[in-house]
């Protein structure tokens, strides 16, 4: 096992990753990172389709919907000149083509005004109504607020993991 750094949280929470670590791990400027909490650890990884491939949408643990609607906010939405500095095209274009492979399209036929305060939302309402799904998950406060909707519960990214882990056990 090798030595353990210590490193500081700036007060923006920004961390530096040591050198060495990041020469190890092919991390550069522009990479992108996974990073999640598991039991009291703060978890890191390098962000590439191979980790994709992994997630538990790819070994049908559950499947991923997805509508158009939701596809093109999600472009505007990183396209937005205050997260330029963060993202590669490249790594964009291979995350949609992830996505592709990975979710189910449907063809948002239904519409809802549920959410006034952020009416993009809705599209997320309609995908899992005509997916007929079993569960919205999101880290958006309007959506969270409304707990389920026809039939769907509303789970935080968090929750999901939890229901995935118990399924597996």
């Amino acid at each position: 096992m090798e030595k353990a750094d210590i490193v500081r949280m700036s007060s923006k929470g920004q961390v530096v990753i040591p050198q060495s670590l990041r020469q190890k791990l092919g991390i550069g400027a522009k990479s992108q990172l996974v990073v999640y909490r598991y039991a009291d650890a703060l978890i890191m990884k390098k962000l590439d389709v191979k980790v994709v491939e992994k997630m538990s949408a790819v070994r049908g643990e559950f499947r991923l919907v997805l509508s158009r609607r939701i596809i093109e906010e999600f472009v505007e939405v990183i396209s937005r000149p205050k997260f330029q500095h963060y993202l590669v095209e490249r790594d964009v274009l291979e995350f949609l083509e992830a996505l592709s492979t990975t979710a189910r399209i449907v063809k948002g036929r239904s519409t809802f005004r549920v959410i006034r305060e952020d009416p993009e939302d809705n599209n997320i309402l309609a995908a899992a109504y005509d997916a007929r799904a079993d569960y919205i998950v999101s880290g958006e406060r309007h959506l969270l607020g409304l707990k389920e909707f026809e039939g769907t519960r509303i789970v935080t990214v968090e929750r999901m993991l939890e229901i995935l882990r118990s399924r597996t056990s």
